[in-house]
């Protein structure tokens, strides 16, 4: 971790500017599974005190990146298939969910930027811009919902799955097989189709996490 606090980072409360950059070095594999993060490095590093460092392991924690060992500190959180299973079941029937509720009251316009988005990722070469668009048209078609509370639940779980989508993105085919399946899932919005919708994001889900178990047996 490299670089104090520059002045732009002040627009963001300080222990949400380092938690995200811890979270970038934890999903980059700068910071390993099992690693112990140093709170006295990583404040000297950033330039603050311990307190809003630990606030922000402690949302990291929150989101499953990192676990607290009493006496021992925090580390990064390890890798586990049953974890892996947890998350995409949850993803599966909460995203299912809240594209049912979203479809009624989404707009042409928001599916035209949805499609933007896919554009866009077919272009990326980078895994972290990739990740970034795939989440961003994820939330588009779900946003609409109008369930803050749900909305919320579907950010902290995908931030928990980054880390192992990532896996299974790097697998040979998949990002092109994921990019073909979430056109289907747009066409199903723009057809007004909320059975197949989610359905298909059922699918996509369950596909998606069968295949990271796979890697990681």
């Amino acid at each position: 971790m490299k670089g104090g606090l520059r002045s732009r980072d002040s627009i963001a409360p300080v222990p949400t500017v380092v938690a995200e950059r811890i979270r970038t070095l934890i999903l980059a594999g700068e910071l390993a599974a099992g690693e112990r993060v140093n709170q006295d490095r990583v404040a000297a590093e950033h330039g603050v005190s311990h307190i809003p460092v630990r606030e922000a392991l402690c949302r990291l924690e929150a989101e499953g990146l990192v676990t607290f060992h009493p006496r021992r500190g925090f580390f990064v959180a390890k890798l586990s298939v049953e974890d892996a299973l947890e998350l995409g079941e949850m993803r599966s029937a909460l995203e299912s969910l809240a594209a049912r509720l979203a479809m009624p009251r989404i707009s042409a316009s928001t599916l035209d930027a949805a499609e933007k988005n896919l554009d866009a990722a077919d272009r990326t070469k980078s895994l972290l811009a990739w990740s970034e668009t795939n989440w961003r048209f994820h939330r588009l078609l779900y946003a609409p919902c109008r369930r803050p509370r749900l909305l919320e639940t579907l950010e902290g779980l995908w931030r928990a799955a980054d880390r192992y989508l990532r896996v299974v993105w790097q697998e040979a085919g998949w990002q092109a097989r994921s990019q073909k399946e979430h056109r289907e899932i747009l066409a199903a919005f723009r057809a007004n189709d909320a059975a197949r919708a989610a359905t298909l994001i059922a699918e996509h889900v369950e596909a998606a996490t069968t295949a990271l178990v796979k890697v990681m047996e």
